[in-house]
């Protein structure tokens, strides 16, 4: 409770240490701030909903329920317990966080997807009742197909995932003791196997110089959170107004290593690209890029 009153700014932080019934953390302090209306991020956040559910549910299938929203009207029991709760969700939702990621979209995304199911039924007990029936059955069809491809395609994607390649390449071309560093998180980066020696680099030490005297065989870098080979967490957002901090050192360390100014050349590239989807998860199928050191 003492914590609810300190985000809502009821007393200072020193009472708020003399109230809170735990040690203290050290912690970075995450963007969490109640107001009831944000101004211009507002339309940030309407922007963030927009790419979200374009992404996920594809334009055609996004236009037909936003036709669906509208249309439930007709029945406004059923669009009260289904628009409401979801509107709710998505307001309250973002009044105290400072970003809108996927994972706050994935109950509008649910609830679309009931109102599009609602309104191609309509759609289908329209038909039968006229000669059209067959060229709306197909249609209709082709729709579901059209899902099926993607969720598909999404599938393809995990399973031929730029990581597997990357893993694979590097176990048929790095020799056992080869030692390679990374600056991100082992989940963005493919994993090190038969002998070879992966290593994080902390901020501090990812500069030029300290390349150089560590000369590392390999260097592995991912598109997903890229920004946390140069950026770090700051310690309050509200002092700085951003949520990461960049290290001139590591930046400049970074655009050198890929504009070709250090001996590292890039031995492989994994991409992947998608023909249905709009992959808006980073962490899926990121391109990876392994630098090998110049003899």
């Amino acid at each position: 409770m003492a914590h609810v009153h300190q985000l809502l700014g009821a007393f200072p932080d020193a009472e708020f240490d003399r109230c809170h019934p735990f040690p203290g953390v050290q912690a970075r302090l995450a963007p969490v701030e109640f107001r009831v209306w944000k101004g211009a991020k507002e339309l940030v956040y309407v922007r963030h909903l927009w790419d979200g559910l374009s992404s996920s549910l594809g334009l055609l299938l996004l236009a037909l329920s936003g036709l669906a929203a509208i249309t439930v009207w007709r029945r406004p029991r059923a669009a009260i317990w289904l628009l409401v709760p979801t509107l709710a969700l998505y307001y309250l939702s973002l009044r105290g966080l400072e970003l809108i990621t996927l994972r706050y979209l994935l109950p509008i995304t649910v609830v679309a997807l009931v109102l599009l199911g609602g309104l191609l039924g309509d759609v289908w007990a329209w038909s039968v009742r006229t000669p059209l029936r067959w060229g709306v059955g197909a249609v209709l069809a082709g729709l579901a197909l059209f899902s099926v491809a993607r969720a598909a395609e999404l599938d393809a994607l995990l399973v031929t995932d730029t990581r597997y390649q990357a893993e694979a390449w590097m176990a048929d071309h790095l020799q056992r003791g080869t030692h390679a560093e990374v600056y991100q998180k082992p989940a963005y980066l493919p994993r090190f196997r038969d002998g070879v020696d992966g290593t994080l680099i902390p901020l501090p030490e990812r500069t030029r110089a300290g390349l150089l005297q560590r000369r590392p065989d390999v260097i592995v870098t991912s598109s997903a959170s890229r920004k946390s080979i140069t950026h770090k967490w700051a310690a309050d957002w509200r002092e700085t107004g951003n949520m990461l901090t960049e290290d001139p050192a590591a930046a400049e360390y970074l655009g050198a290593l890929e504009s070709g100014q250090l001996p590292y050349r890039v031995a492989a590239v994994f991409t992947q690209r998608p023909r249905l989807l709009r992959n808006r998860i980073t962490s899926i199928g990121p391109e990876i890029t392994i630098y090998v050191r110049q003899d």
